[in-house]
């Protein structure tokens, strides 16, 4: 081996090690991420129910509205960031996929486990990405914000629009 394909294999390596760290780190943050926004997400929720639409309150009558505003911007935000999030974590990926063969080999891209054949859908190995379930749930937590939303908002619209006669118009 040359000199100077020493250098390339040693660049080869640090980059690689730089790559390992850097997904590895992303993911990390995936997880800190999300454990963040499902604190502030059952929080919401917990505000939410806690208020019964029945007595008052000190943040008045509309109250349920205003939290649900949150739910839904809290949990739109939570998908966008699982998104940006698991963007960065396959670039990373892609890098040590590039990388790997270089230096160490197929280490990452080989999958020598076949799910293929577990015999037990419910408990048996599978393929399924947990960052992906991670952003259905999200999704989900969002399509179940804007319900609750629509289900405190006025059922008729005559009862927040101010009362007139028919002699106004």
């Amino acid at each position: 081996m040359t000199e100077e394909q020493k250098a390339e294999l040693e660049k080869n390596k640090t980059a690689l090690n730089i790559a390992l760290d850097i997904r590895k780190f992303e993911i990390e943050l995936y997880w800190k991420r999300a454990a963040y926004f499902w604190v502030f997400i059952a929080g919401t929720f917990t505000a939410f129910m806690a208020i019964d639409p029945t007595k008052p309150n000190a943040l008045g009558p509309d109250a349920r509205i205003y939290i649900a505003c949150v739910g839904i911007v809290v949990s739109f935000a939570w998908m966008l960031v699982n998104r940006g999030s698991k963007f960065w974590q396959q670039n990373w990926e892609a890098h040590v996929d590039l990388l790997e063969d270089k230096v160490i080999g197929q280490v990452y891209k080989k999958v020598l486990y076949d799910a293929a054949g577990s015999k037990n859908w419910i408990i048996g190995a599978s393929q399924i990405s947990v960052s992906k379930v991670n952003q259905m749930i999200s999704f989900f937590v969002w399509l179940v914000w804007i319900a609750l939303f629509v289900s405190v908002l006025p059922v008729n619209i005559n009862a927040i629009l101010p009362h007139r006669s028919g002699h106004d118009l």
